[in-house]
């Protein structure tokens, strides 16, 4: 789709990050720290693996005495040779050796060091393991710390590239400049300059080749934006490699850095329709309605590029075809009236997400000065048939622009729709709908990045009805 816009404050990539002749202000470069970190974490892993083996050495030369001890010291009273003399008639009698039960205690203590020695080694071997675990984790971090610094580096030794290439075609192109201003004078050969400004192409193109580096940082809104520089003021700017406009006054009662994901403007001579869209154009009142056929919608996708956002602000304006009727239930079974995914409104919706959550239905009545079942739900007194669906609630916008007492087939572009202007008698209510012409939806802290989508949607065939739009801006936050 071709728009024609008013394309006056245009900032590149280099306003945004405060580039000087000099190269950027406040570009990151990696310190000696940052360079060492993963030398630091290395020399930690080493000193781990020392204490571990200090460790094992210890338990070694402790169980070796442990076994010694065990096989050579024996209890004292086993020590002690049993002495006895007993006086006989005419005889001596001696007993030496241990005592009996000496091979009894020996077993004893024996088993109480072995259980010791057993729980020890167990203590000693849950330490052991902690430590592993703890050095594998160390030495993960070691990695981690290399693959960022090395990130860094790259990123660094790019953004330097694309400094000193900036910098190199600004020197160019400021001589071509020059050059251009005085070839009268200087009589400057022509195939001179347009070998330097060749030269000036193949560098950029080389950088646009050689590096992605703006290609693959995060999503940057106009938020975002604002927030790192707070004059800035509303126009396009070139971010994520692509233009976006940013609205960085108050939009919907909300303070500025609203970025726009969806934009229509038919006034312009040349401007196009959305793909599947087909064109009115009546003198100078040119619109986009639905393709010829029956009862359907037609839709456009409004990308958010993967912003996040809590609020959608925007405004929509359409013309009125022969005789739409809101939500009249007349033209359209229950099942298709109450369903978000048919064409529940002769007019538009705009929904979010997969499956659609309504954001806003803009409706079209049959007419706003005499009564009709078909006129807006809004209107006194509201059209007989119209039920407002559950999903809608409160959220949505009806006009007409037919003051007639009849209907006719014909674009009525006397009155746009959904302006808040040229109200009929029986639309006063409608006209004095809060922040109209502009819908917005805040969900507080409930943060999206889901597309939004625009359908134009009629319940009978192109002859009857359709709404065609003209122009539309959508805004998120």
């Amino acid at each position: 789709m071709n728009v024609d816009e008013d394309k006056t404050n245009l900032y590149e990539v280099n306003e945004l990050t405060e580039y000087n002749g000099s190269g950027f202000s406040n570009l990151p470069e990696p310190t000696q720290k940052e360079r060492n970190d993963s030398n630091k974490w290395k020399l930690l892993l080493v000193c781990l693996l020392i204490a571990i083996l200090f460790i094992n050495i210890i338990i070694f030369l402790m169980s070796a005495a442990n076994l010694y001890y065990a096989s050579n010291a024996v209890p004292a009273a086993c020590q002690t040779q049993n002495s006895s003399t007993a006086a006989t008639t005419g005889s001596l009698t001696s007993s030496e050796g241990p005592l009996n039960n000496c091979s009894i205690v020996n077993s004893t203590w024996t088993d109480s060091l072995m259980r010791y020695n057993m729980a020890m080694e167990n203590n000693v071997n849950r330490l052991i393991n902690a430590t592993l675990n703890n050095a594998r984790k160390i030495d993960d971090i070691a990695m981690s710390t290399d693959q960022q610094s090395s990130v860094v580096e790259n990123n660094t030794y790019t953004l330097d590239d694309i400094l000193n290439i900036t910098n190199d075609a600004t020197r160019m192109l400021t001589g071509i400049i020059h050059s251009l201003a005085t070839h009268d004078s200087t009589l400057i050969s022509t195939s001179a300059i347009t070998d330097d400004i060749q030269i000036v192409l193949d560098r950029l193109l080389e950088l646009h080749n050689s590096s992605n580096i703006f290609n693959s940082i995060l999503p940057i809104s106009c938020s975002d934006i604002l927030a790192a520089y707070p004059s800035s003021t509303s126009g396009y700017y070139h971010v994520n490699s692509r233009h976006i406009y940013c609205n960085m006054g108050e939009l919907c009662g909300s303070s500025g850095g609203w970025t726009r994901i969806g934009f229509l403007d038919m006034n312009g001579a040349t401007s196009d329709c959305p793909p599947g869209f087909r064109l009115y154009q009546v003198g100078a009142v040119r619109a986009c309605g639905r393709p010829v056929g029956g009862p359907s919608c037609v839709s456009e996708i409004l990308p958010t590029n993967g912003i996040n956002y809590t609020q959608i602000c925007g405004r929509v304006t359409g013309y009125q075809w022969a005789s739409p009727d809101a939500v009249d239930t007349r033209f359209r079974s229950n099942a298709i009236h109450n369903d978000i995914n048919s064409y529940y409104v002769d007019g538009v919706s705009i929904t979010r997400g997969s499956p659609r959550q309504h954001v806003w239905t803009f409706m079209a009545g049959v007419r706003d000065s005499s009564y009709d079942a078909g006129n807006c739900p809004c209107s006194t007194p509201p059209g007989a048939t119209q039920v407002i669906q559950s999903f809608v609630g409160n959220d949505y916008f009806c006009e007409s622009g037919n003051h007639a007492n009849g209907w006719g087939y014909t674009l009525y572009t006397s009155d746009p729709l959904w302006d808040g202007q040229g109200c009929g008698t029986q639309e006063f209510v409608c006209c004095a709908a809060a922040g109209l012409p502009w819908f917005h939806r805040d969900y507080g802290s409930a943060s999206s990045s889901e597309n939004l989508e625009l359908r134009l949607c009629a319940d009978e065939t192109t002859a009857f009805d359709d709404i065609p739009i003209s122009y539309y801006e959508i805004y998120v936050k």
